[in-house]
């Protein structure tokens, strides 16, 4: 009787773990979206609203990364992983280049 319910209890486990790296992976998409938006915006309150936007889904990021850490049993001391590469502004003349993922607060 205890490995049945074991047996239950992994399996929804699993299908949590699932949900959570479905979730992950459609915030990493909307992230890197929302990174081309600031990178093509040119009005400043558009631009400002992006900002926000990134700041969300990287919050949610680090939400969802933590949820699966958790529900694996992983140390939560470990750096966090970081979502992946994405273009950002050059500063000479505002040509794209690739670079690593940076909290919004460094660009302000």
């Amino acid at each position: 009787m205890q490995r049945k319910s074991d047996r239950k209890r992994q399996g929804q486990r699993q299908e949590e773990r699932q949900v959570l790296l479905d979730a992950l992976e459609r915030t990493r998409v909307l992230l890197t979206q929302a990174h081309g938006d600031f990178n093509a915006a040119s009005d400043p309150d558009l631009t400002e609203s992006y900002i926000y936007e990134i700041k969300a889904l990287q919050a949610r990021y680090g939400y969802l990364l933590r949820q699966i850490k958790e529900l694996s049993g992983e140390e939560l001391t470990q750096p966090m992983a970081r979502p992946p590469e994405t273009k950002k502004r050059d500063s000479s003349g505002g040509t794209l280049r690739q670079g690593p993922w940076r909290p919004i607060s460094a660009y302000q």
